[in-house]
């Protein structure tokens, strides 16, 4: 059985003293046990406060890097510093990445197998925006980044990787895509993983839901069989609001 796995996402939200109020909040409120993981991806600046009281209770990593070891590159951070600072994941792809700063798929790729290749573990983002899911494309276009992304992967390095599934007309607008269409497009990923990787990969790896995620709407949503947990934007921010959404998705 796949381990759940409930990912935050801070995005560039939250300061030094509400970081340190939160962790000691979800902390307080932390439900260990078997059978579910917890990630939190804070802003580069305050990753040096990651993962506070909570230790190894929980996967903690950066939001982003740019896949050179060092160099002339201002304003961006390097996996070696990443190591540094003993930070284990990243995120890769997504949406807001591709979209806002514009990430071609090639760099997507660059990026994801080099922090793999380097140990990391990683959250790989795809999905599609409303006029390609409206005109019928959306499997086709899902499908196009994971043939992009995973074309010189290592098999081997896939148990350090979780996909997300976030589609762009759900991210941070309310609209959250039905359970039955969270489950297709899921099972969608699966399918292709069976493809490129063979069964046994394909059934271990953890696929995420993200767009929108509520403590009411989190249950709906995993109960699909192919939705092994969640990566949540806006209703992260707060722990109270985070620690709903953990227990009532396991």
């Amino acid at each position: 059985m796949r381990t759940r796995l409930i990912c935050a996402n801070w995005k560039m939200h939250l300061d030094r003293a509400s970081i340190t109020t939160y962790l000691e909040k979800l902390n307080d409120g932390f439900v260990s046990g078997d059978g579910f993981e917890v990630g939190l991806f804070a802003p580069s600046v305050y990753l040096s406060q990651m993962p506070g009281p909570l230790g190894d209770k929980v996967i903690w990593g950066a939001q982003n890097f740019y896949p050179e070891d060092k160099g002339a590159f201002t304003g961006e951070i390097s996996l070696p510093m990443l190591k540094d600072i003993s930070c284990p994941a990243v995120l890769v792809g997504h949406s807001e990445r591709r979209g806002v700063f514009n990430e071609s798929d090639e760099l997507i790729a660059l990026k994801m197998n080099k922090a793999l290749n380097d140990g990391f573990k990683v959250v790989f983002c795809c999905g599609e925006a409303l006029e390609i899911r409206e005109k019928g494309g959306d499997a086709a276009f899902v499908r196009a980044q994971l043939d992009s992304a995973f074309a010189e992967t290592d098999p081997e390095h896939l148990d350090r990787l979780s996909i997300a599934y976030e589609p762009i007309w759900a991210i941070g607008t309310g609209v959250t895509a039905e359970p039955g269409d969270a489950q297709a497009m899921s099972a969608e990923i699966r399918c292709w993983l069976k493809e490129r990787f063979g069964d046994q990969i394909a059934e271990k790896m953890r696929i995420l839901y993200g767009g929108s995620v509520k403590p009411g709407n989190i249950a709906e949503i995993m109960s699909g069989p192919d939705v092994d947990g969640s990566l949540v934007g806006g209703d992260s921010l707060d722990a109270g609001s985070f620690l709903e959404i953990i227990r009532n998705s396991l």
